[in-house]
Parts: structure tokens; sequence; C-alpha cells
């Protein structure tokens, strides 16, 4: 007797579910799929890897999740509704896949949500009826992480949108958020971030918080500054458990603001970093404006930053980051594509010198300009041994017995992305292998591993500033 349907309750194969659930982690989508219609047992096992994450991109996959969700829930013992842990809900404004009427009929689902721990909300338009958003917002017992578009920036200048706004941002007991906000004034004002405080008053408990904020490319003032986020948020509102903080977008940042004597006027951000001392994360994803002084002095941001581990943003506050006492706890540090300070930026005769990176693990140079990537890798790479990741883009033949000089510092070297571009490296299985077996970059790899015998160069990788800013989701729609 056969049992191939999802109605017959006996299993086709008497597999544990914990040996069924092994052999499915390794199976592509389409596969488990055709698993799951097998029999019960075996589509208990996989319910869980298929309906993990979920993401809606129109109003047809709306229907199609909807029906679904409420088949699902009505006629069997373990619904699939109760594995759905992360949902993505997003369209672009030129296709506009998803439409009002379309999201409404998430209405219905929503409700049996109650495990979702992730929701990215990414659509380009406020909805008139905002049930749905609603929802969300109090029947996910266990939703804690959050990505949001807000459509359009322009209108929170006007009184009858911000109770839209205020709509988007009614969540509350988050531990991560994160918010996108495309051609927003950079002389906004405080008012418009009201609700955005009153959010973060409600999660007491946020660790996570990330900004992308781009102004338009039409306003004479283009960007805006830490400074002008520290207003915008207030000092009044402190944020007790905060231990990430990302500033992405149109950001502007003037190096003095950083490292000035406290007595030369306000340093907003720098009061705001002081008062959330728990930050280990800093992402700033600006571009540098402004020369720093003459008395720059390192140990101004640094004090700013006493549980600082991992820092991504422009060249000149990575440099200063490296010559203050930051040095010793920095574990990731990801310099930013920026204007470079050539004869400034890692020089070795600037003072105060470059100290010792001892926790040092994660390097990633931005920049394609190799002159630059040489001049950051030999000041750096002296003072961290211990260096285990290391982004970059492809060097060329010219430039590489000086780099294997410099990584000769970093025996433990485990990963790299130089060679994520060159599939006859990183796949064995590359029709071109055999052709590519005398090339310089073949060669390179043969010596690095001389050098690094614990490198793997399995597939492409990705370093983890990367991921975790597309992580975040924030793609303009």
């Amino acid at each position: 007797m056969e049992h191939n349907t999802i109605n017959d309750p006996t299993p086709a194969l008497a597999l544990p579910t914990e040996i069924t659930l092994h052999i499915a982690a390794h199976l592509p989508y389409s596969t488990l799929v055709n698993i799951s219609l097998v029999c019960k047992t075996w589509r208990s096992g996989v319910l869980p890897i298929l309906f993990r994450s979920i993401a809606l991109t129109s109003d047809q996959n709306i229907a199609h999740f909807s029906c679904t969700i409420a088949s699902d829930d009505e006629s069997t013992s373990y619904p699939a509704s109760q594995c759905i842990r992360s949902l993505s809900i997003t369209s672009d404004s030129k296709n506009k896949l998803i439409t009002e009427a379309g999201l409404a009929r998430l209405a219905t689902c929503v409700p049996h949500l109650v495990h979702l721990v992730q929701l990215h909300w990414c659509i380009t338009f406020v909805p008139a009826d905002r049930t749905v958003l609603k929802l969300f917002q109090t029947s996910c017992p266990q939703l804690r992480s959050v990505s949001l578009l807000v459509p359009d920036g322009r209108q929170f200048q006007n009184e009858l949108e911000e109770s839209h706004y205020a709509a988007l941002l009614g969540f509350k007991n988050l531990s991560e958020f994160q918010l996108q906000i495309p051609q927003i004034p950079p002389d906004i004002g405080t008012k418009a971030f009201r609700p955005l405080k009153k959010l973060i008053s409600a999660c007491p408990g946020l660790e996570f918080l990330q900004l992308y904020i781009r102004s338009p490319s039409s306003h004479p003032v283009v960007g805006y500054t830490p400074d002008d986020i520290a207003i915008w948020l207030g000092l009044e509102l402190p944020m007790p458990s905060l231990r990430r903080l990302h500033l992405l977008g149109s950001v502007h940042i003037d190096e003095r603001d950083f490292v000035s004597s406290p007595d030369t006027g306000a340093h907003h951000f720098r009061d705001f970093l002081s008062q959330h001392i728990h930050i280990e994360e800093l992402y700033l994803d600006g571009v540098p404006r402004g020369t720093s002084p003459s008395a720059a002095n390192p140990e101004y941001l640094a004090q700013a930053l006493p549980s600082l581990k991992r820092f991504s943003g422009p060249d000149v506050l990575c440099d200063l980051l490296i010559r203050s006492s930051v040095s010793k706890r920095l574990e990731c540090l990801s310099i930013e594509k920026s204007n470079f300070k050539g004869g400034l930026s890692f020089a070795a005769h600037r003072l105060p010198k470059i100290l010792s990176l001892p926790a040092l693990r994660e390097l990633v140079i931005e920049t394609k300009m190799y002159y630059q990537v040489l001049t950051i890798l030999e000041a750096i790479l002296p003072e961290a041994p211990g260096l285990e990741r290391l982004g970059l883009v492809p060097l060329p033949p010219a430039c590489h017995a000086m780099f294997l000089e410099l990584i000769s510092h970093t025996p433990g070297l485990r990963k790299t992305s130089i060679f994520n571009f060159m599939p006859a490296l990183i796949d064995p299985m590359c029709p071109y292998q055999v052709a590519h077996e005398n090339s310089a970059e073949h060669h390179l790899y043969n010596k690095i591993k001389q050098v690094c015998p614990k490198l793997e160069v399995s597939g492409p990788w990705l370093p983890s500033t990367v991921s975790n800013k597309r992580g975040a989701g924030f793609i303009v729609c």
C-alpha cells in the first residue's frame, strides 16, 4: 500500500522527526514542498522550515497566504501559522503590486501569528484603513523586531499626516527597530519625531535602533548630522538597554564634532552617546565634512563610547578610534567609502600613534582604490595579530607581493572576500577550474594558504557589517 497523500495518517517511512528535519535542512525549497505532500509525519517535520520566513510582494501572494492560513488552521492540529517567525510585506512604487484592498485580506491572518518575532513592512503607502497595522501591533505577543518604511518624509510637516505617521509607529515592547524615511527635509524640526519618541518610550528593552534618513536632493540643505539626530530624539528620553545604533542615509559627519574639546561649544551627539554607555555597535554611514583641529584628541570620542566593540563609518573616524583607548576593545572595524585623506588618515607618523588592536577579529575596507587599501592594511595589520576575517575588493597582481607581506602579521586569517568574484576558486565544480589553475589569483591563494593555513575559501564571504545592513531590509522601495 502506498502512502502518498497528506490525508493518510500513516508515515511513508518511519523516520524520526529529528532525522527528517536534519535532512530537510539541506534540501532546496521546491523539494521541501514535495516532501510535505508525502504524509502528515513528514509534513509536520518540514513545516517549520517551509513557513519560518514568509515574503509577501503582491496582492496575489497575500490572497494565497490568507487562504493557506485559514484552511490550514481549520484542518490540521499543527497549523502553518504556528511556524511563522518572520514576515516581510514589500512593494515598490513602480509596480504597485500590493494595494489597499489586497493588504486588507491580511486582517484574518494576523491574529493567528502568535509566534511572529520579526516584521518587515516596506510598502509605499500608508493604508487609510489601519486595521491590519493595528493587529500587528496588538495581536502578536512575541513580536520583537520591526523594520518599517515611512513612504514620504516630506509630509511630516503636515499635521494631518502626522496622525498617519503616528499610526505606523504604534508598536510596543520591541527589542529591535529599524526605520527608513526617504525624502525628509533636514530642517524638519523635533515635532515630527514625537511618534518615534513615543515608540521608544514604549520599548524600554530596545537594544537595536537603526535610522535610515535620506533628504531630498533638491533641498538646499542636503543631509543631516549626528547632532541633528540627537536633537530630534532629545536627551530626556534615555534608552537604557541600547546596544546597537545605526545612523544611515544622508549623514554628514564633521570630524571636529567628535574630537574637539568639551569646552568648545555644544556636542549634542557626543552627549547622546555618553548617556547610552552600553552601546557596543555603532554604524555611521556618512560623508565626512570639515577638518579636525590641530589639537584633536581621539579620547574625547572614546570617552563617549566606553563599551564600543564594533564600528562602521568613514575613514576619519576609524582612524581616530584606533588611536584611542577604544582600540583595546575593538572587535570589528568597517571603513566605509569616503573622502580618503591621503597623508593623514592611517598615516604612521601622525600623532597620537595607532595603538594595539588585540581584540580585532574582522576588518572591512570598502574603498576600491588600491593605494588606499594598502595604506590602511599597512597601518592596521601589524597591530591586529588575531584578525580572522578580512573584507577587501580583489587586488591586481601588482599588489599581491605587498599584500602577502602584510598578511604575514595575521596568521589566523580564516575568511576573506578578495576571491568572491573568482568562481574558479570558490567553486571546485566550476567548468573553468583547470583553465584558471595557473592564474595570478590561484598563485595568490596558494601563497596565502602557506601564510594563513586556516583560510577557508568554500564560497563567497560577506562581512558582518554588510549583512547587518542588508538584513535590516533598507532598500528604497
